[in-house]
């Protein structure tokens, strides 16, 4: 059965609307909620039609989910770019003007392995105690991130970005994320974009509802003075600015967000109000030109970049 399309009234109430069904959702404090039940791929789907996002909590059946009054987002509401660094402000980054013809990009649906080696990035970057995990990555949540990523039927279109580096700097960082290129992006490569072969320096993993973006966790595997993850931001940022997303959605500010506060980036709090009818405004225009049922990247077709980019 295909997952039902929020009404205005039903997105104006909160996610208490479609979740109860599936599970316990109770308030937990002015910006978090907490969801008991069996995490499902439908579930996940439901709660993800709010811009919202759960956490596993640790414990079985338990899910944290952050809905925060003040949300921290990119205003893309602008004329969209031309194409092209000379057009595009999210390209006229010095080191992204420097590199990136080091560089390509790859968008994917099909994340199931490369999640697996994001966790396994994140529990070698911390240094995994005995008995602990050092990221919220398990395997039943992953199983329901990839599915989502998947369903055609789904009214959140789920998918990765990767930077692909083809140049020979790229030496994966022996001492973070040594090994786990072999499952970011799997195969790629086998010539991206008609370039040589690379290897993945960073990825980022987000959704879509209406015309808002939220992406959820991300690695960067090769740390140079290229600043891949920089990098690989601004090239995203140029893409959903180019296909008419109106916000995208970076939760909690944390201190390296503060450079994207000055022009052109426009990043700011929205409040959670406006921040919905953003949403409920959005959601039914099909901003991304992928159609509920499609399950394909055809939007990004018309994405131009001074790089290749490929879609799979």
């Amino acid at each position: 059965m295909a997952p039902h399309m929020l009404t205005k009234m039903e997105l104006m109430q909160g996610p208490t609307a479609l979740i109860s069904e599936d599970g316990l959702l109770v308030k937990d404090g002015e910006d978090v909620m907490l969801f008991r039940g069996v995490m499902t791929s439908d579930t996940l789907s439901k709660i993800c039609q709010y811009m919202l996002f759960a956490l596993p909590s640790g414990y079985r059946d338990m899910y944290y989910i952050p809905n925060p009054i003040e949300r921290y987002c990119l205003d893309l509401r602008q004329p969209p770019p031309s194409g092209g660094e000379r057009g595009d402000p999210w390209l006229r980054n010095k080191k992204l003007k420097k590199y990136m013809s080091d560089f390509s990009i790859l968008v994917k649906t099909n994340i199931h392995k490369d999640l697996i080696a994001c966790k396994a990035y994140h529990e070698k970057k911390g240094g995994e105690e005995e008995g602990e995990s050092n990221t919220w990555l398990n395997e039943s949540f992953i199983h329901c991130l990839a599915d989502l990523s998947t369903n055609h039927r789904s009214n959140v279109q789920s998918f990765s970005f990767s930077l692909i580096d083809h140049s020979s700097r790229n030496n994966v960082d022996s001492g973070v994320g040594d090994g786990v290129g072999d499952g970011v992006g799997d195969g790629v490569g086998d010539g991206v974009g008609g370039v040589s072969e690379g290897v993945v320096a960073a990825t980022t993993f987000g959704f879509c509802s209406g015309g808002i973006y939220e992406d959820y966790t991300a690695c960067t595997l090769i740390k140079d003075s290229r600043s891949c993850g920089a990098i690989l931001n601004r090239f995203v940022g140029s893409i959903l600015s180019q296909l008419n997303i109106s916000l995208w959605y970076w939760g909690y500010k944390v201190d390296y967000m503060e450079e994207y506060e000055r022009a052109p980036y426009n990043a700011k709090y929205f409040n959670r109000n406006d921040f919905y009818k953003i949403l409920i405004n959005t959601r039914n225009s099909n901003v991304m030109g992928m159609g509920m049922g499609m399950g394909g990247l055809s939007c990004f077709e018309r994405v131009v970049l001074p790089i290749p980019i490929r879609v799979e």
